[in-house]
């Protein structure tokens, strides 16, 4: 499998002085697909920090590789792209849009999820069944979209901030095997999420184990 980077076949939109939005990947006629496609950092002097809305949908993209300047992936940016294999998640992530890599099925990624991401909008990883791993959101996580993990194979769901759950996102995760609300303490694994449909009776729980932790002189 070869790299391909070449800076010809990206459109871009300036967003201000420095930065730009790459908005169409333009593949010559007789483009082999199963290159990994490189996404370039910059574009003739412009940092790239934000994919555009509908990128490559519905496009063969089988191996994508996104640069550490990206820090948003917009709206249904990847979607129903099914022969889409691997792609890496950015450690400057930000934002996730709504439906980003929706229906993306045969898609293999253990989720690692960067400090930097604030927002996973609804339905951005819906029915990518071999999305797996622990999905671990931290503490400056300001929304988690409704199925935005529906019918993924994640293990376990760990978060710090309850008021960044949607209604309905937890009912979506009742194929988790686990729920744990706590990233990097060590603790029993709770009950099946599929035990915890709403948001206040999650809420209580964080709180409850806050209370137990501060007691016991651990946070």
């Amino acid at each position: 499998m070869t790299d391909i980077t070449l800076k010809r076949m990206f459109e871009y939109a300036k967003l201000d002085a420095n930065t730009a939005e790459i908005t169409k990947f333009n593949p010559p006629e007789g483009f082999d697909w199963s290159v990994k496609i490189v996404v370039p950092e910059s574009m003739w002097g412009y940092t790239v920090v934000s994919i555009a809305k509908e990128f490559m949908h519905k496009s063969r993209v089988q191996h994508l590789e996104l640069p550490n300047s990206i820090k948003t992936l917009g709206v249904m940016a990847f979607a129903e792209c099914s022969e889409l294999k691997t792609v890496n998640i950015p450690e400057s992530i930000e934002v996730i849009e709504s439906g980003c890599f929706s229906d993306c099925v045969n898609l293999s990624l253990k989720l690692s999820l960067p400090r930097t991401l604030t927002k996973v909008e609804s339905f951005a990883f819906n029915n990518c069944k071999g999305l797996y791993g622990d999905a671990i959101f931290g503490d400056n996580v300001l929304k988690i979209g409704v199925r935005a993990f529906t019918g993924t194979g994640l293990n376990g769901f760990l978060y710090y901030n309850p008021d960044s759950i949607e209604s309905e996102v937890v009912g979506a995760l009742t194929t988790l095997k686990d729920f744990n609300p706590f990233a990097g303490l060590e603790m029993t694994r709770l009950r099946k999420v599929a035990d915890y449909t709403d948001e206040e009776t999650l809420g209580l729980l964080i709180s409850q184990f806050i209370d137990m932790r501060v007691k016991q002189h651990i946070i």
